[in-house]
């Protein structure tokens, strides 16, 4: 009654004073424990506490089971032979009855054992506890029976537990304090219960072999910490790579993301072995294997690449030899589409420690946009608004043109004016006058011939360049100037009533005239005003100039 009045009184508080002290206790435990958790030294504790008790009950189990079912079928013959073996005496001899009770109780214990075994599912740490459990019950065991045959025979039966002892240690997995208080508490309990009935010598024997068993136990779990060690040490060598190799694959599969992302082919050349090694946008664009077990002699062989840049990798591989450290060119690599596109090429070298080069590493850059935007840069910039070259563009082609000249070609120039362009400006407006020039400019271009560059020089001038065979040239030339005038001749403006004509006047020279590309402009110019003086809208060669 006292004891429940006492449990209603700590109910009104709503909480159990009891309770709050172990819950406080136990918190300060579980923070002190994640302190320890947290220095490396305990963690490699844990680790190591968790594969020796996982390597235990790997071992024990398959032991511990196949002696458990072993026992179970004795014990089951020892209790019928009990019962029913005995002429009719049965467990009515207190003998009889103190075996009875001794293989029920073995027999029962192993039948939970097996139960928990193989039915209830455990962590490995509760799955160890098991096992420890049952070992120290099967020695009690042991020990007790010994005991009994001791104290009712006075015969030595101690041996048979000192064969259990033996087993133990060189078969059973377990840490020292476990069994070092099995061995020191079942040979302290033989020798308090049954010690006066054992003589000097058996009592010695069994000391001895006590420390047999000691020293079996002890090698067995020094080796198995070896062992336990090189384990971890392999398996922490096979995270350690697992993890470098996982970093490299996410490395090197994010280094083709952004070699995609940025159109990047990189390769690594071996020079001392020749063969290169290409990344995978290598072959996905341009269709090429990733390994060149050659590199000289792919692009040797390749039909693929042009001999310009063929010369041009040849020579960026002679400096890389010559210890050159950097290079950077340009050169055209065709596609998978057989297409060439222009790619910017780095080179890095690598060299050894005796400052040998031993590997090239590159960069193909692709600068197709970057040059079409540079070639629309460039047109634009040497383009006029009537839609051909500009003064400048013109000129320094009739000088590039002209010392390229082979012997038997000639250079021819027209120059076009367009008659009474005051007169158009002045009349119908400087709009009207800037629509004309286009339209001339349109006529040049769709009469042009094959080769013909063609540019504006001034106000309402224009230039035409054409070099070719001289009697094929001026035969051409002069169709050309006919066919544009009557070209000219045929834009409409509104509100005139005069044609749009045009003077022209052309020049021609070759490689053994010596003359200058500012000698024949001035002969074309003399040729165009003699063609103005002649009556305006009319062809006229420089004096020179035979006409065939």
């Amino acid at each position: 009654m006292k004891i429940w009045t006492l449990f209603k009184n700590q109910q009104k508080g709503g909480v159990f004073r009891i309770t709050v002290h172990f819950r406080e206790w136990f918190e300060k435990r579980k923070e002190t424990r994640n302190k320890k958790r947290d220095s490396k030294a305990a963690v490699d504790r844990i680790a190591a506490d968790e594969a020796y008790i996982k390597t235990a009950v790997k071992n024990n189990g398959s032991l511990l089971l196949f002696v458990s079912t072993f026992l179970v079928l004795i014990e089951l013959y020892n209790l019928c032979r009990v019962l029913f073996m005995t002429k009719g005496v049965g467990i009515s001899s207190p003998s009889n009855l103190i075996y009875f009770r001794f293989y029920a109780s073995l027999f029962l214990v192993s039948v939970i054992y097996v139960f928990f075994e193989r039915i209830v599912r455990m962590a490995d740490e509760k799955r160890y506890v098991l096992h420890m459990a049952y070992g120290t019950l099967i020695l009690l065991w042991q020990a007790l029976f010994n005991i009994h045959d001791i104290l009712r025979t006075n015969s030595q039966g101690n041996y048979t537990l000192s064969v259990i002892f033996m087993a133990f240690a060189a078969v059973f997995v377990m840490r020292p304090i476990y069994f070092l208080a099995n061995i020191a508490g079942m040979y302290g309990l033989l020798l308090l219960l049954a010690g006066k009935s054992l003589s000097y010598g058996t009592k010695f024997n069994s000391a001895v072999m006590i420390l047999l068993c000691v020293v079996i136990y002890y090698q067995k779990y020094r080796h198995l910490g070896v062992e336990l060690t090189q384990r971890h040490e392999i398996e922490e060598a096979v995270k350690a790579y697992q993890t470098e190799h996982e970093r490299f694959r996410l490395t090197y599969e994010q280094h083709e993301i952004v070699c995609r992302a940025s159109q990047l082919i990189t390769f690594e050349w071996n020079m001392k072995k020749g063969s290169v090694r290409f990344s995978e946008y290598w072959s996905m664009v341009l269709g090429q294997p990733l390994y060149v077990p050659d590199l000289e002699e792919f692009v040797k062989k390749t039909k693929r690449l042009q001999p310009h840049d063929k010369d041009r990798i040849f020579g960026a591989i002679e400096k890389a030899r010559e210890k050159v450290p950097y290079q950077k060119l340009e050169i055209r690599v065709p596609g998978s589409d057989g297409q060439l596109r222009w790619y910017e090429l780095s080179v890095t070298t690598q060299m050894d420690k005796e400052g040998e080069p031993i590997f090239a590493i590159g960069i193909l850059r692709d600068i197709m946009e970057h040059r079409q935007e540079i070639t629309r840069i460039r047109r634009e910039a040497q383009t006029d608004p009537t839609g051909v070259l500009n003064k400048a563009a013109i000129e320094q082609y009739g000088r590039e043109r002209l010392a390229q000249l082979r012997e038997e070609e000639t250079l021819v120039a027209l120059i076009l004016d367009l008659d009474d362009f005051k007169y158009i400006n002045d009349t119908m407006g400087h709009p009207m006058g800037d629509y004309v020039l286009s339209e001339i400019g349109t006529c040049m271009k769709k009469c042009a011939l094959p080769g013909m560059c063609i540019g504006r020089i001034g106000g309402d001038e224009f230039l035409m360049l054409l070099a070719g065979a001289r009697t094929l040239n001026v035969r051409l030339v002069k169709e050309y100037a006919e066919k544009l005038l009557e070209h000219v001749q045929s834009i409409k403006i509104s509100g005139m009533n005069r044609p749009v004509r045009v003077s022209i006047g052309i020049a021609a020279l070759d490689q053994e005239s010596g003359m200058s590309f500012e000698e024949l402009y001035a002969k074309a110019d003399r040729a165009l005003y003699q063609s103005k003086r002649a009556g305006k809208g009319r062809i006229k060669w420089a004096e020179d100039e035979v006409i065939e």
